[in-house]
């Protein structure tokens, strides 16, 4: 990580949290987190957002003596457990920015694995893609991994896939972690696997999708018949999740996301993740 930002103290009743903006790349962040949608530019290192407490800081910086780090700077001690106000509040940013700006003067610090688990995402998730025979769910999986900024617009023409691509694979499962970064947090999606639905064996299907942190249930409008069974698993479910229309030429319903083009796989993703981090607490 390149570079730390305090953002902000926060009173949290009786302690304090502090906002940091870390500068910097995983080594398994997902190619979009480097594109900023507002200003249509590719950045070197993308921005997310982490929350921590005074406790959290001082074992870090334990961790880093331990690792045998010669010539740390000091970290501040903590004489704000009874001081509240704005004046406290900025002297609290302003000794941790120089805290930090030191620490990180150091490449042996900014590579160290102290740092580096410092910074791992809040929020690990194993996600589903569910769907009827051939209705193009491994081909969405696929998509997302491999779409870039410089994909995000490609239209996509068929999600036609024949069954020894994808549906004589029960289940198929996507192993590699992915980092996204969803309104300024880091979240590793640890698995992606993808299920066929298969009525003569929903009690097993159940039992091995009640495990997931999120669902992306799948079907196409050309063919209505493969929606009513992803509606009565949903029903039947509790974790958070999304169904997607895969018609590049059918118009998005109230109830789905209809998916035509590279960002709106993206778009499906980052809705997934953003209801489970809603669902773990993990906004503040």
């Amino acid at each position: 990580m390149s570079e730390y930002r305090v953002l902000c103290c926060e009173e949290k009743g009786s302690y304090v949290q502090y906002c940091l903006a870390v500068h910097g790349a995983t080594p398994y962040l997902h190619p979009t987190a480097f594109y900023d949608p507002d200003s249509c530019l590719v950045s070197e290192s993308p921005v997310f957002s982490l929350w921590t407490r005074f406790r959290c800081l001082k074992k870090l910086h334990r961790d880093l003596q331990a690792a045998c780090l010669e010539d740390l700077p000091d970290l501040p001690v903590n004489k704000w457990v009874w001081i509240r106000g704005a004046k406290a509040a900025e002297a609290r940013k302003q000794q941790l920015q120089a805290y930090f700006s030191k620490l990180l003067e150091r490449e042996t610090v900014r590579l160290c694995e102290p740092l580096t688990q410092f910074c791992a995402p809040r929020l690990c998730v194993d996600l589903c893609v569910v769907g009827c025979v051939g209705v193009g769910k491994m081909r969405l999986v696929d998509d997302f991994y491999k779409v870039s900024p410089s994909t995000l617009q490609t239209q996509i023409v068929s999600w036609a896939e024949s069954e020894s691509d994808e549906d004589h694979k029960y289940p198929e499962r996507a192993n590699f972690p992915v980092d996204m970064v969803v309104d300024r947090t880091l979240i590793r999606v640890q698995s992606i696997e993808v299920r066929t639905i298969d009525l003569s064996r929903v009690e097993e299907l159940l039992a091995s999708l009640e495990i997931k942190d999120g669902l992306i249930f799948t079907y196409t409008e050309k063919r209505p018949e493969t929606l009513e069974p992803l509606r009565m698993l949903r029903r039947m479910l509790h974790c958070e999740s999304i169904i997607v229309a895969l018609d590049c030429e059918a118009a998005p319903s109230r109830s789905s996301y209809s998916v035509a083009t590279h960002q709106d796989i993206l778009t499906v993703f980052e809705h997934l993740l953003r209801g489970c981090l809603r669902r773990n607490g993990t906004y503040y």
